[in-house]
């Protein structure tokens, strides 16, 4: 009995190294990487291989939690976030393939921006760590200390002003409506243009330190 199921473990091993080194299954590995490849491509070639977006049109997604991504990839593939860039994109990519990709970007190192205007930043600063009194809570009770953001909320430090800005006018306008409880529709509503290239300016060159050794 023992010898008849050495043997039988044996062939079992010939055959699946036969199947591993078959020109199918050769074509197939070689297949499934290059699918992988371009479903990267499709998102580096405006996110970038790092995940630092050289334009604000496209927003950085280094660092973010990778269950945010998956609920932002969920939502543009439901419709219930749309984007004129992100809406041909997103009918290429499978919801199997959601938690990889995010994966892929969450592993990746954020870049801070350059603050070029320091007077409206250290406005930004007031808002982001305090709010307004009755009117906004302070945008660090949500995206933390240093706006590295949770599962929840994204991570906001060193993200494009400009995007930030256009995402609270959406959120304000009612053009984009996918956030929790309308808790960002919410605080849009209450800030002014000007609060919202404060805030923007100040999260944009907002960085978390270095943890000591």
């Amino acid at each position: 009995m023992t010898k008849l199921k050495s043997t039988l473990q044996q062939a079992v091993g010939l055959l699946t190294l036969a199947l591993m080194v078959s020109p199918s299954y050769a074509s197939d590995a070689t297949r499934s990487d290059h699918e992988w490849q371009e479903k990267i491509n499709l998102c580096t070639s405006c996110h970038t291989v790092d995940g630092n977006s050289a334009t604000p049109d496209y927003p950085k997604l280094s660092g973010l939690h990778t269950d945010y991504i998956v609920k932002q990839l969920t939502d543009f593939k439901a419709g219930k976030r749309t984007s004129l860039f992100m809406g041909p994109i997103i009918t290429q990519i499978e919801e199997k393939e959601f938690k990889a990709l995010a994966e892929y970007f969450s592993a990746k190192k954020r870049v801070p921006e350059v603050a070029v205007a320091s007077e409206l930043a250290a406005q930004g600063k007031k808002i982001f760590e305090s709010g307004f009194v009755g009117r906004v809570d302070a945008c660090s009770k949500c995206h933390g200390n240093e706006g590295e953001g949770t599962k929840t909320y994204p991570r906001l430090n060193g993200q494009h002003s400009k995007y930030i800005v256009s995402q609270l006018q959406n959120l304000k306008s009612g053009a984009r409506s996918n956030d929790n409880n309308e808790e960002m529709r919410k605080v849009a509503k209450q800030l002014s243009e000007p609060e919202m290239k404060a805030v923007a300016e100040y999260i944009a060159s907002l960085k978390e330190e270095e943890p000591q050794e």
